[in-house]
């Protein structure tokens, strides 16, 4: 049990040391903040890469135009995330599973293996993107206006693009080595970097977009010289030059792993590819332009990231400790660190949508000034497409709750429903028999129905916990009792 009567510094180093038996026995209030803390910093400060440069660029002499370049290259860097996600998730449970198997050699054999394909994948992404880079931004939603601003951002964004693939696969591995404040640390010095040489190279030097995007792949470059100086001292796993030549015998077991969280970025590339069509195409007939309403989306839909990572960075918090009593069948356990998590969602979430709902003007004003009708299009996309964030944030809790109990394929169809069975075709459709407010409808549809499905299959799931709950229970009531909080 916990015990009551001990110091500060012994209480922490307690909890340390002793995590599996903490989980089922420590008080969840304090769990839930020690294990989803790391998590919420970590996807706060992945999502600022996204959003930094269009603060200072919207707030520049070049202005929303800014914000368009930077939304139409969006797409490419979600692109490469997926690919580094599915390379470095993949890593990461993999070295779990060899860390319960006690088998070290095979984890530095397949982590070694993924950082050389990292490289290929890197190098790959890279020549392709600079070689195409003008159909492909055409193929993202750039338009004639727009064009030779992405292309001045993009260029030199994906010439470094080798630095986020390194940085965003070590970092889960790094998490799974049991250092999850160096990986944060890692991931928010590149980001610090990000958010002072911007201002400096935009404003002071005055490179524009080239300055803001300059700063994005040093702040990046930082990160990775961090996470691969982890190497050298990590714990449970070695790696060497060797290493990268052997062991690619075990990508395909690695890769299986990652795969989840490759399509539920990749679903993020759909959103933002389809938005950009549909708004340049229908923003042209209207006052608005083709260019302000893919700036304006850029701008929502980040800020949409950024809240709704709150969440799923608290029920990813949560998720160890559902996972362990769910083991252990103490299942009334499970609901109760799963009902936190709601509650902690919903307050983000609620505060969120008030703030969106009562004055968005706040929030748009950050970004840079804009004529009336870019002010008008803004508070339009705020106030409606985000109206239902509260439904978003308890439907990206929930997967992670699924996860946690071991059932991938249901954490799975959760992430990807919301966007890619529902918001995508609404995005397509209603524009045209409602015109620009069918766009702004879609996501508040999208979120409705794939909520009343998270809701019908979580009730389901609550049930069968309790089912289990009951049938357990005369098994524990003959074991001693331990203390702490059950």
């Amino acid at each position: 049990a916990v015990r009551k009567n001990v110091s500060p510094v012994d209480y922490r180093r307690y909890f340390l040391m002793n995590d599996s038996k903490v989980l089922g026995e420590g008080k969840i209030g304090k769990l839930l903040f020690r294990y989803a803390l790391p998590c919420v910093l970590s996807l706060l400060i992945s999502a600022l890469y996204n959003v930094v440069d269009q603060l200072f660029i919207g707030n520049s002499a070049i202005g929303y135009k800014g914000n368009v370049a930077t939304t139409i290259v969006f797409p490419l860097t979600i692109l490469a995330l997926a690919l580094s996600l599915l390379m470095g998730d993949g890593a990461s449970a993999f070295l779990s599973l060899c860390q319960g198997e006690k088998n070290t050699e095979k984890a530095g054999k397949a982590i070694g293996a993924t950082l050389g394909l990292t490289f290929v994948v890197g190098v790959v992404f890279t020549v392709i993107c600079l070689v195409w880079m003008d159909p492909i931004l055409v193929l993202m939603g750039a338009t004639d206006s727009s064009l030779p601003l992405a292309r001045e951002y993009g260029l030199i964004v994906m010439a470094g693009v080798i630095f986020s693939f390194y940085t965003n696969v070590l970092n889960p591995i790094i998490r799974s080595d049991g250092s999850p404040i160096f990986a944060m640390i890692a991931q928010g010095a590149g980001a610090v970097a990000n958010i002072i040489l911007d201002p400096v190279f935009i404003f002071v030097f005055n490179t524009g977009l080239a300055g803001a995007a300059y700063a994005t792949i040093i702040g990046q470059a930082l990160s990775t010289a961090l996470s691969v100086g982890y190497l050298c001292k990590s714990k449970t796993f070695h790696v060497n030059f060797r290493s990268l030549f052997t062991g690619w015998n075990l990508l395909g077991k690695t890769l299986r792993l990652g795969i989840s969280s490759f399509f539920i970025q990749m679903s993020l590339v759909f959103v933002t590819v389809v938005s950009n069509w549909v708004l340049a195409k229908e923003g042209a007939s209207t006052i608005y332009g083709a260019d302000i309403p893919v700036a304006v989306f850029g701008i929502t839909y980040k800020v949409f990231t950024i809240v709704v990572n709150i969440p799923i960075g608290i029920a990813l918090g949560g998720l160890p400790i559902i996972g362990y009593n769910y083991g252990a069948k103490n299942y009334a356990r499970c609901k109760k660190t799963y009902n936190l998590v709601l509650i902690s969602s919903l307050v983000v979430t609620v505060l969120a949508t008030v703030l969106f709902e009562a004055d968005p003007m706040l929030i748009i004003a950050l970004f840079g000034g804009g004529s009336d009708e870019y002010n008008d299009f803004a508070v339009k996309c705020f106030r409606i497409y985000l109206s239902l964030l509260i439904l978003t944030g308890l439907q990206r809790t929930s997967s992670v709750f699924f996860q946690a109990l071991g059932k991938p394929i249901q954490a799975t169809i959760f992430s990807l429903v919301r966007d890619l069975v529902l918001l995508v075709p609404l995005t397509i459709i209603l524009p045209m028999y409602l015109g620009m407010d069918g766009f702004f409808y879609s996501a508040p549809i999208a979120d409705g129905i794939a909520f009343l499905l998270t809701l019908g299959l979580t009730v389901f799931e609550y049930r069968l916990l309790d089912k289990q709950e009951t049938a357990v229970k005369p098994a524990l009531a003959v074991l001693p009792q331990a203390g702490g909080e059950r």
